[in-house]
């Protein structure tokens, strides 16, 4: 992903990479590209892309037993969906936010 100079453009790649590599059970470097997408998302000031990665991460965590950093990353995701202007982002939130409760 060296090639994308726009960030927004990146942090959107790493997150569809690592939705493609979290499905293969790549974990680890899914949680790299969406730490990375994170970085750049809270750069550009996106609450909609800062809000979708910290989510999907909380699932990788998850999926890695984190449950700890997994409830992290579910609250700071469920946190920003009321700025993002992205409704599928609410019910990502509301799923992340069971799933910690139920661990």
């Amino acid at each position: 992903l060296a090639y994308s100079e726009d960030s927004k453009e990146r942090a959107t790649l790493l997150i569809g990479r690592a939705s493609m590599r979290s499905r293969s059970y790549r974990l680890r470097e899914a949680a790299d590209d969406l730490e990375t997408a994170k970085g750049l998302a809270q750069q550009l000031g996106d609450d909609a892309l800062l809000s979708s990665a910290a989510l999907q991460l909380a699932t990788v965590l998850d999926w890695e037993t984190d449950y700890d950093a997994s409830a992290r990353e579910a609250e700071l995701g469920a946190r920003l969906v009321g700025r993002a202007s992205r409704p599928g982002l609410i019910a990502q939130a509301e799923v992340a936010r069971g799933r910690s409760a139920w661990r």
